[in-house]
């Protein structure tokens, strides 16, 4: 598309031009071709060296090197340059803008079943924290905990989903809390970006991204069967920094023509949620210890903090379940419905694995709470009506 905008521009001689030839926006055209610039310089970093400190975008000035002879005189110079993260990300930004521009506005929701006007129903907020998915993961049973890989772990989270969302109440707002690491690697290298760890990836980076989107749409719109209003929270994980952001941006492209479906893209680690006297913060857990928590929504949600009485913070990242109480706040760790891969096998880490759904009340906090462990998920007899 950035190909025809571009021959389109050198055949009419400008982009006001074009743009009309093509029957698009001016802006839809601007940003086609800065993105292209863009891409040229990452594909083409040998070529930096004649833009000297004008340095195209997303690159930035590390600093410049002489090289003096004998008599004090210049021989040679030469700029040295990095990748400044500020811009990739602005540049994830406009390019998933540009894939999502057709799709604006396409989506319709399904008519809400349920009556919400109730006092009940307002005064409950149901909360489904997905605890590390890892999509993509791949796993041999000769040295993880079983064989494993997209097609299962998406049939597992959309099973989970289901029975979770017929059990709980008919809360009108619920919260999908994607607790982050929603995707196993942030891109096709099958590293780590930190720590460039090698990860087991099965199937290629840009197709788990494309399932990974589906499933969130699918989960969204079972949730929407239930719940008139449907908030999305994708906590930013040490294993995806990129992609979650990314599918946040695709996801609230989806459903921007429809006020049922609100997706939170802020790209701060940590998000709040007020809920009458109730407050919930959600962060992958990687980046803030444990004793620092309280603290943080002390402090970034003050004024929450102060009209509140009941305080969660729901946290991924150690694949266990583990609660811990601090002054004014309770901080729970969630499991994962992933196997353990060749690495947690081999170092040791063992949990049980469940997804589970949390309702809270505005004045009481949590009061009620539904958990599918993965062998009931699995277990197609079993029951999931209300008990």
């Amino acid at each position: 598309r950035q190909v025809e905008y571009i021959d389109a521009v050198l055949e009419h001689g400008s982009q006001a031009k074009a743009a009309k030839a093509l029957d698009v926006n001016i802006r839809t055209v601007e940003r086609g071709i800065a993105s292209a610039k863009k891409k040229y310089a990452l594909a083409n970093v040998t070529a930096q060296s004649e833009y000297g400190e004008d340095l195209p975008a997303p690159f930035r000035l590390r600093g410049v090197s002489t090289l003096y002879n004998g008599k004090g005189e210049i021989t040679s110079q030469w700029v040295k340059s990095e990748i400044d993260k500020d811009q990739l990300s602005e540049m994830l930004t406009e390019f998933v803008g540009q894939l999502t521009e057709e799709i604006r506005g396409a989506y319709e929701p399904p008519p809400v079943l349920q009556d919400y006007r109730g006092k009940k129903a307002k005064d409950l907020l149901t909360v489904y924290p997905m605890g590390d998915p890892h999509l993509g993961m791949y796993a041999w049973r000769g040295d993880a905990e079983e064989n494993h890989d997209l097609d299962k772990a998406v049939a597992d989270i959309d099973a989970a989903i289901d029975r979770l969302v017929a059990q709980a109440p008919d809360s009108r707002t619920c919260i999908i809390a994607n607790l982050g690491d929603f995707f196993h690697a942030d891109n096709n290298s099958a590293m780590t970006s930190r720590s460039g760890n090698i990860l087991d990836v099965d199937t290629r980076w840009n197709h788990v991204m494309q399932v990974g989107a589906h499933l969130m749409v699918s989960i969204i719109n079972r949730c929407l069967e239930k719940h008139e209003k449907v908030i999305v929270r994708n906590a930013i994980g040490n294993h995806d920094d990129h992609s979650s952001m990314a599918l946040s941006l695709i996801l609230n492209a989806f459903f921007e023509g429809t006020n049922r479906v609100h997706v939170e893209t802020s790209p701060q680690q940590a998000w709040f949620y007020k809920h009458g006297k109730t407050l919930i913060g959600i962060h992958h857990g990687h980046s803030i210890k444990k004793d620092k928590l309280m603290g943080v929504m002390a402090v970034d949600a003050a004024q929450h903090w102060s009209e509140t009485i009941h305080r969660y913070w729901l946290l991924g990242h150690v694949h266990h379940s583990e609660v811990r109480e601090e002054p004014g706040v309770l901080i729970e760790y969630f499991r994962t419905l992933a196997p353990r891969d060749e690495y947690a096998q081999s170092h040791g880490y063992r949990s049980e694995r469940d997804m589970r759904a949390i309702v809270y009340h505005k004045e009481y906090g949590e009061i009620e709470r539904f958990t599918m462990n993965i062998r009931r998920i699995r277990d197609k007899d079993a029951s999931i009506g209300v008990i």
